[in-house]
């Protein structure tokens, strides 16, 4: 009702405007005769007025209050927030019909797009998955070779399949992040058996950067959580303690404690560290901060992931850093 008497207001205003200029030229019309208009004429005529304003306003404003009824700040359904009430005059028919025409043509631009966007993440798994054939192929002839290369030669075409390894996952899960619910399984995960996997994983490139993986984590440390994507988080931030403690010759520690009905793990790497002014912005995607310009390999999304990752599950990822003494990765599951 108020947003109704705010929009008729000018008309109010206008409608007592000139009921009283009426009014006054009408007594200054019977000024001039022998019976006069008396004032209480007057009241009485300005009263009927506004009676009849009432009436008309009344009438308006009941065909018009479901207009006034609609709020977009309530929590309501995106088919909610599309409906219109039924049009009660020449001028809502054309806004209505001009609006659920935008609609209509939104709508259809927007499922065009989304199937766009499914194709092209349909081709990117698609894509992944015929690249990790070959891939292994490779690293099977480069094992079956390992005797007859130099080590040097070995080393690094290993080197070169890793990366080739982690952006492929890296391609991947950013793929399917989007319909994460649908690709997602809880368990019982020990968390020791997850860090030894990862090392395992990249136990070629511990020894390659001449850094050492310690786990202090006992067998009983159990965690409820998807351990596919647990081990993609893992490997994540495996890779870049790896690549930014290189020839540091020491020890990197992948550790877990219980606190307070949560197990904490951390893993803390003797690396470069991150500066402070970078700190912030880690888990944006395709940041790379002041360390990207030294370690070009650096491509910004695998913090982005894992921190959505964790998100979507209901962990709390954050990192602590000092430049030059090394990153702390925390996850609170």
């Amino acid at each position: 009702m108020k947003l109704f008497i705010l929009d008729k207001l000018p008309l109010i205003l206008f409608y007592y405007v000139m009921t009283s200029l009426f009014m006054l030229v009408l007594k200054l019309a019977t000024m001039n005769v022998n019976s006069p208009l008396p004032n209480e004429n007057i009241f009485y005529l300005f009263i009927l007025a506004t009676l009849g304003l009432a009436a008309f306003l009344g009438w308006q404003y009941r065909r018009q209050r479901q207009f006034y009824k609609l709020d977009s700040s309530k929590d309501d359904s995106l088919e909610d927030l599309s409906w219109l009430p039924e049009p009660c005059d020449h001028r809502s028919t054309l806004l209505i019909t001009r609006y659920y025409t935008q609609h209509h043509s939104y709508q259809n631009r927007l499922e065009r797009e989304d199937k766009k966007r499914q194709q092209h993440i349909d081709f990117v798994q698609q894509w992944v998955h015929q690249m990790k054939t070959p891939l292994s192929v490779i690293k099977l002839a480069l094992n079956q070779e390992k005797d007859a290369v130099s080590t040097e030669f070995y080393r690094s075409m290993e080197e070169e399949y890793e990366k080739l390894q982690l952006g492929l996952d890296l391609a991947l899960y950013q793929a399917r992040i989007d319909r994460f619910d649908r690709d997602f399984l809880v368990e019982k995960v020990t968390v020791r058996e997850l860090a030894q996997t990862t090392i395992q994983d990249f136990k070629s490139s511990f020894i390659r950067n001449r850094v050492y993986p310690v786990i202090e984590i006992d067998n009983e440390t159990i965690v409820e959580t998807d351990e596919k994507w647990m081990r993609f988080v893992f490997q994540q931030l495996t890779a870049n303690a790896i690549k930014y403690s290189s020839d540091t010759k020491k020890q990197m520690t992948y550790a877990a404690r219980r606190v307070e009905g949560t197990v904490e793990f951390t893993l803390a790497d003797p690396g470069v560290g991150i500066p402070k002014q970078d700190l912030t912005r880690v888990f944006d995607p395709f940041f790379t901060g002041e360390n990207g310009r030294h370690f070009h390999e650096s491509t910004g999304m695998g913090l982005y992931l894992s921190k959505e990752i964790c998100d979507q599950m209901g962990h709390d990822l954050t990192i602590e850093s000092i430049e030059g003494e090394g990153t702390i990765v925390h996850i609170v599951f």
